[in-house]
């Protein structure tokens, strides 16, 4: 549900064909991801990218992106209460997560490094580590996506 409406949310951002409605839809997403963190459905967001099923990791993965994308500040706090982190790099060290979960976790540490605090814990964490081997990666477009990923914290230190 939460990732629902976080992505049908995205969706009318990013379709919207004109300025004023692009202001109110902007508006609209910073109050829903400020309600989800209010209600603790990050906590569930986060759950749910633990999850075994890949469909409902990735659906989390993508709301949690979503999320950090439009309010960082808002989820700083719950992500880094939970530890997402080091979950984040369990799932891109996992020999046998698929390739489209990996994607998805890629993507969200690229939304994450907006955040100085996130971006401190994945330098404790030896993150850009685990995105180089990615980087070698036998699929390409997660190899490409662990480079940018890499360029982004390069950029942002």
């Amino acid at each position: 549900m939460v990732s629902r409406l976080l992505g049908a949310s995205a969706a009318l951002y990013i379709l919207s064909p004109s300025p004023s409605l692009t202001l109110t839809v902007s508006l609209l997403l910073v109050e829903v991801v400020k309600a989800v963190t209010r209600a603790e459905g990050v906590q569930h967001l986060i759950s749910m990218a633990m999850n075994e099923h890949v469909i409902m990791q990735n659906e989390a993965l993508v709301a949690l992106a979503i999320a950090s994308t439009i309010d960082i500040d808002a989820v700083e706090e719950p992500f880094m209460s939970a530890g997402l982190l080091s979950t984040l790099q369990q799932m891109l060290e996992d020999p046998v997560a698929a390739v489209e979960v990996k994607f998805s976790t890629v993507g969200l540490v690229c939304s994450l490094a907006n955040s100085v605090e996130l971006r401190s814990q994945m330098e404790a964490l030896a993150l850009r580590e685990t995105l180089g081997k990615l980087s070698n990666h036998g699929n390409t477009k997660l190899a490409s996506q662990a480079d940018t990923a890499l360029t982004i914290l390069a950029e942002t230190s």
